[in-house]
């Protein structure tokens, strides 16, 4: 520099020098993170929300700027608090530049590096994310510190640091209920056989895991595809005083509600029963269905499933002689010696069979038949295609044929009982059974035995005589008198017949001339039996007297 004065006269001095050395200083960069709006720039603030997905630490367009130098040689970022340790992290891409990056998820320290342009590494700014996959997450606000440096390895390259600010935002978790534990779906399967016990449906091995609440305050257990309702049955046994259930049999859904610790609900879950009371169920996959609910209100997710495999048994006939309007599958009636034939069931007896239309046959039998070759059962009406015959032999009427129960209803309304016997033996009631075979051919194809009990009423039967014997037909004999002969004349043959179907005794005979003339008389030996004989000469009658066998009355008759 160069400078000079003028003296009073106006005259200028000699020229003087001032020389001024500039020493140029490194300038920092300048890192701003932050929004155009942001209230403390250049720091950055966000917001990361559990199970939200990662969040940009940085504003879409961070800003790297260096007065002196177009250069960073690296940067640092610092996770200065990572409370849920290797659950939250950082991540960045530094595809399509020169700069390098390491994350050490241990300190939580991301170092970028490379000597190269302010915009690379803003480029790799806008990508950095932070991520926390904690299912529970910490709500401390996370704080990333941020420094660069630029490349004049001078004392004044690093930046100053600037800060992200992360505020963490914790969701209540539904709870996991798994029905077959853990390292497999969470779906288990059963079976469940017609006519059998409850069975536990859910499984031994069911898990209910939950992030953050330690105990549930309902489960629904639910038959999503109920078909058989209200036969089909869900139940649990509840101990504890806190729990309790309803069951809605229409809508198969069963509600258990009380608060409990996840170990106690399991306990609970492994207690639910399945139970069909039907004896013909539906065949198709039942799915159970489980949805819990936690203490902070939030229901579990998924559709853990029970699938019910039903296996149904063949269910037998069942014979009812009666009818519906009788509570018993028994018949009873009267059969009068000498009357019509009577029948063994009433007119609305049925063949019933839950789970088969169709039955092969039906055996009738006369259990205890006291006039063998007399007793007879026979149909009075026939169906086509359906075979029926009767073995007097072992008095048993035989229906069969693969037919529709209808036809062999008929065919059973019809049945009759008879017995021709002259003298039945009232004794006992007749015990005739009966007992069907469905078409399934099951070891359960074969029905109930009914029965029918047939009271015998024996009439008491007249005595028959036959004067004549085997001589005439007739009943009647002719015989001779010749006047002056001086023996009588026998009145009856010598084989005449006195017989009485159902007494061995008689009381009485009388012998009448119808018309009797003077000198008529009869006369008898009775000597050596029990028979007394009077004659009344003028009535012409003859009469023996004695409650004694046939057989002494024949030898008096004999002898008259």
């Amino acid at each position: 520099m160069c400078s000079s004065d003028l003296d009073e006269e106006g005259a200028e001095s000699n020229p003087a020098r001032t020389e001024i050395t500039l020493t140029p200083v490194n300038d920092s960069p300048v890192v701003d993170i932050s929004s155009p709006t942001s209230a403390d720039p250049p720091n950055f603030e966000t917001t990361f929300t559990e199970d939200g997905g990662p969040v940009s630490i940085t504003h879409s367009t961070p800003s790297i700027t260096d007065v002196d130098d177009t250069r960073l040689s690296s940067c640092t970022l610092v996770l200065d608090n990572i409370p849920d340790g290797l659950e939250e992290f950082l991540t960045f891409t530094t595809a399509g530049t020169a700069v390098s990056g390491v994350y050490s998820a241990t300190t939580g320290v991301l170092s970028l590096t490379g000597r190269t342009f302010l915009s690379e590494y803003e480029q790799v700014f806008a990508t950095i994310r932070y991520n926390n996959v904690d299912e529970d997450p910490d709500t401390t606000p996370r704080v990333v510190t941020i420094t660069c440096h630029d490349d004049s390895g001078s004392p004044t390259s690093q930046s100053v640091a600037v800060t992200s600010t992360i505020t963490v935002v914790s969701v209540p978790d539904p709870p996991v209920v798994d029905l077959n534990g853990p390292g497999q779906a969470d779906d288990t399967a059963v079976e469940y056989a017609e006519n059998s016990a409850p069975i536990f449906v859910l499984n031994d091995e069911i898990t209910i895991e939950d992030p953050d609440s330690t105990a549930l305050v309902g489960c629904v257990v639910d038959i999503a595809n109920p078909i058989d309702q209200p036969q089909e049955i869900l139940d649990v046994v509840v101990d504890n005083i806190q729990f309790s259930q309803t069951y809605d049999a229409s809508t198969g859904t069963l509600d258990i509600s009380g608060v409990g610790t996840l170990e106690e609900w399991v306990v609970l879950l492994e207690r639910v029963t399945y139970e069909h009371l039907g004896d013909n169920p539906d065949t198709t996959l039942r799915r159970v269905t489980v949805v819990c609910t936690d203490d902070t209100g939030i229901q579990s997710t998924g559709t853990p499933t029970s699938t019910i495999t039903i296996i149904p048994s063949n269910d037998p006939p069942v014979v009812d002689l009666s009818g519906p309007s009788d509570n018993s599958f028994d018949f009873f009636n009267t059969f009068t010696e000498g009357g019509a034939a009577v029948a063994i069931t009433t007119a609305d007896a049925t063949i019933f069979d839950v789970d088969s239309d169709n039955l092969s046959s039906c055996t009738i039998r006369i259990s205890n038949p006291l006039n063998p070759g007399n007793e007879i059962i026979r149909a009075t009406a026939s169906v086509p295609g359906v075979v029926t015959s009767y073995n007097q032999g072992t008095h048993v009427f035989s229906i069969s044929a693969t037919a529709p129960k209808a036809d062999y209803e008929t065919i059973l309304r019809s049945l009759e009982y008879e017995n021709t016997d002259g003298n039945p033996n009232p004794s006992e009631d007749r015990d005739i059974t009966v007992q069907c075979v469905d078409d399934s051919n099951t070891p359960t194809d074969t029905s109930n035995i009914a029965h029918a009990y047939i009271e015998i009423i024996a009439n008491n039967d007249p005595p028959f005589i036959d004067l004549s014997g085997n001589n005439d037909p007739s009943q009647d004999y002719d015989t001779a008198f010749i006047e002056d002969q001086t023996d009588p004349t026998f009145v009856v043959d010598r084989d005449f017949v006195l017989t009485d179907v159902d007494s061995s005794n008689l009381s009485q005979c009388v012998f009448d001339i119808q018309n009797p003339e003077s000198g008529d008389t009869l006369v008898v030996e009775t000597q050596f039996t029990s028979v007394q004989d009077s004659y009344d000469s003028t009535t012409g009658t003859l009469t023996l007297n004695g409650d004694t066998s046939i057989e002494e009355y024949q030898i008096g008759r004999a002898h008259v």
